[in-house]
């Protein structure tokens, strides 16, 4: 009787929350994004995380990560079971929620079906539908939608039915009326009314037991909480139910029901919820309820979260730092997570500073926050308790010149290598010794860590490093040794998680091999924006870098050369491009062969036309992956405009990713050490002659246009006008591209009406 009854509890005890907060995404397409260090949370598998290898903690991190890291670094720790709730808290809320619930509920459903199969004579199960609708009222409701009926009361219905079949039978009448009161109590999950009627009075007092209860849950799923109250309360006042110990706790989850569903899904009736406390406090203080207890806590937990989210924070915040508290910790942080959300996203300033009251929660919202109060208050209470956990938050924000950080730099190299603080006390310390004039200490002491590595810094922090590492490059090999970096993830981000794709069934991901070194934003910025030509044909010249960013580099390089006009860079480097890129070598050698500079340079913007994946610079992340001659039906051919001096404040194709921005304090374009100024004024100079140019379709039709209108009898002009025209529909347009798209279709059909590059070319584009 004591299964049956605790599985009843959860028959009824539904969730209130209303799935359409669960993120919706638009249509697509969404593109693959190579993710060099996370930002949203740590490193995956997150086993690691929760044992205490914690890498440089971020900021940006997800605060339920953030409270895990508070902890370790104050040296409490958690336990196996501890570990394995916290796992289970990250899983739910980073995979997708929508497919496992699915899964989760229909294996509920079909063990209910199961069950109610062995019932000679039995109908055909109806369709259940576990969702009910709060239809829009004076515009306050509008279409939310919750679970109504849980998996638990499919689990529940089937366990009970099994034992009432083993004590009845499964064809006897009794039994076919237990089963259609049920199928009846299942059909108000979704809002069709139906309720049973009460049992024969000649029915064993078992199963009359039952029918109240199915009554009263009925009226439960349907909405008519007075009703559901009434009987819950009756059947407590019934001394032969054998739900009567339940009735209390069931019909304090009736008034929180209540309390919860109002109009507005962001409020409660405080009346009805301060009623369910009443009850629940009643039923902690009944010894004879002590079967209930620990159900009746959780709800009570709910009832407080609810009514007194302040005094809740406050509780769970403190009881979130005791050691080995269990079984609870995966609600209490859900619970409290929640709850820090609500007061920061409500902007809700008196909350906020009631909140700082407790240590976890200060430190948590002074590690994530931005501005220099933040800084000064990491170091008041780094000061007053020399604690890691302040120290991080300080080191975190700090910069170079603070009175306060020799004293900082000092604490910090006296962390030991084994604690949970390591890898982000010795990340800072070696970025502000390097922004201090410490850069040779920093660089021995960055290599001797990226040489002997282990688990305290898994790949994400691993690519800081190596970001760091090359910031302090001496010279261009250094920056071609430690610029490449292997993404700790592809992804399509779709919902924002961060969450890696599955690179094997996917034929588009499979071009991006396993451990295939890439640039990052910061590493293709600088080639892209701080190296002249000079220094990147040194730079394709070395075999430094992984061969297909090689090929990248030497594509844009060749590009660059030609249209800045730069011909002895190419002439110098075309053995080095045939050998990289082969499909260019027809194309480069008819380059060479042309006498006229002239038609020479033709040449050159043909064969750009030609093979719409190359652009004038290297691309960070995954970059185009469509064969160099196809046009990618998504715009990603050729180039678009260039910015030579990035806009104030900063357009978002101009932001480095955040783990990132801490290595740039000033800014993404701070350049390196072995650039001297002759080489960096020369690269700017370059830009400005790029940025001049505009969008590759404009520029490249006006080229070809150009050069017609001066060699008629050329005989590339006809391919060479069709491709130009293609450019204006498939590469990166503005305002003035129509001016140039249809210019350069007017002289093709003008001129060379009859052929084949005419004949494709319907059209001129906008």
């Amino acid at each position: 009787m004591s299964t049956t009854t605790r599985r009843w509890v959860l028959a009824i005890g539904v969730a209130v929350a209303l799935v359409c907060s669960q993120p919706v995404f638009g249509c697509g397409p969404f593109f693959e994004q190579a993710i060099f260090t996370y930002s949203l949370h740590p490193d995956l598998p997150l086993a690691s995380f929760a044992q205490g290898h914690l890498g440089v903690l971020q900021p940006t991190y997800a605060r339920s990560y953030l409270y895990a890291a508070y902890r370790h670094l104050s040296g409490v720790g958690f336990n196996a079971s501890e570990q394995q709730a916290l796992l289970a808290l990250w899983d739910e809320r980073l995979q997708p929620q929508t497919d496992r619930w699915h899964v989760h509920i229909k294996t509920a459903m079909n063990a209910w079906y199961d069950a109610r199969a062995q019932v000679a004579g039995g109908d055909p199960p109806p369709a259940i539908n576990v969702f009910k609708a709060l239809e829009a009222r004076n515009g306050q409701w509008y279409f939310h939608r919750y679970v109504n009926c849980t998996a638990d009361a499919f689990l529940t219905a089937a366990h009970t039915l099994r034992e009432r079949t083993a004590q009845f039978g499964a064809d006897s009448v009794e039994i076919r009326s237990w089963v259609r009161a049920q199928d009846q109590v299942f059909s108000n999950c979704s809002g069709t009314l139906s309720i049973p009627n009460p049992a024969a009075p000649q029915s064993p007092a078992v199963l009359r037991a039952d029918r109240a209860y199915q009554i009263a849950a009925a009226h439960f799923y349907a909405g008519h909480f007075a009703a559901a109250e009434q009987m819950f309360r009756a059947i407590a006042d019934d001394p032969s139910s054998p739900w009567r110990p339940l009735a209390p706790y069931l019909e304090a989850r009736t008034i929180l029901r209540r309390g919860s569903l109002v109009p507005r899904y962001d409020e409660v009736d405080r009346g009805a919820l301060g009623e369910a406390e009443r009850k629940l406090d009643g039923i902690l203080r009944d010894s004879n309820l002590q079967a209930v207890h620990l159900d009746a806590r959780r709800l009570l937990a709910v009832v407080r979260f609810r009514l007194e989210p302040d005094a809740r924070l406050h509780e769970l915040a403190q009881r979130l730092l005791t050691p080995d508290i269990g079984l609870t910790l995966r609600q209490d942080l859900w619970d409290y997570t929640l709850l820090l959300d609500q007061i920061t996203d409500e902007r809700d300033a008196t909350s906020a500073r009631q909140a700082r009251r407790d240590e976890l929660t200060d430190w948590l919202l002074t590690f994530q926050e931005k501005s220099p109060s933040a800084l000064a208050h990491a170091l008041d209470r780094w000061t007053a308790t020399a604690t890691q956990p302040w120290l991080v938050a300080a080191l975190a924000k700090v910069g170079p010149g603070h009175p306060k950080l020799p004293e900082l730099l000092t604490a910090a190299g006296q962390v030991p290598r084994e604690a949970p603080a390591f890898a982000s006390v010795e990340f800072h310390r070696l970025r502000l010794l390097a922004a201090s004039g410490k850069r040779d200490d920093a660089r021995q002491r960055l290599e001797g860590i990226l040489v002997q590595g282990g688990p305290m810094f898994p790949p994400s922090a691993r690519n800081l490093l190596l970001a760091l590492r090359m910031r302090l490059a001496r010279n261009l090999e250094e920056f071609l040794s430690y610029a490449p970096r292997i993404p700790v993830a592809i992804s399509y981000n779709i919902d924002g998680r961060e969450l890696p794709a599955d690179v094997e069934s996917n034929e588009r991901l499979k071009l991006m091999a396993r451990d295939r070194p890439l640039f990052d934003a910061d590493s293709a910025r600088i080639l892209n924006r701080h190296m002249p030509l000079g220094v990147l044909r040194e730079a394709v010249h070395r075999g430094i870098l992984p061969p297909h960013l090689r090929r990248e580099l030497a594509m844009a390089v060749l590009v660059r050369s030609l249209l800045l006009g730069e011909e002895a860079t190419l002439r110098d480097l075309v053995p080095v491009i045939k050998a990289l890129i082969p499909e260019l070598g027809p194309y480069l050698d008819e380059y060479r062969a042309t006498v006229n500079r002239e038609a020479r340079t033709f040449g050159g913007i043909l064969m750009i036309l030609r093979f719409p994946g190359l652009k004038p610079y290297v691309p960070d992340n995954i970059g185009r992956l469509m064969p160099l001659d196809q046009i990618d039906n998504y715009r990603d051919n050729w180039w678009c405009a260039i910015n030579a001096v990035p806009s104030t404040p900063p357009r978002e194709a101009d932001r480095l990713p955040p783990p990132l921005e801490q290595l740039y304090p000033d800014g993404p374009d701070a350049t390196l050490e072995f650039l001297h100024s002759e080489q960096t004024a020369a690269a700017q100079q370059e830009l400005q002659r790029l940025a001049a140019l505009g969008t590759a379709p404009n520029y490249l039709s006006q080229q070809v246009t150009a050069w017609g209108q001066k060699a008629s009898n050329d005989s590339r002009l006809p391919e060479a006008l069709h491709l130009a025209v293609k450019a204006t529909r498939f590469g990166c347009t503005d305002a003035d591209t129509g001016q140039f798209s249809k210019a350069a279709f007017e002289l093709l059909h003008k001129r060379y009406p009859k052929s084949p590059s005419a004949q494709k070319t319907q059209y001129w584009y906008k």
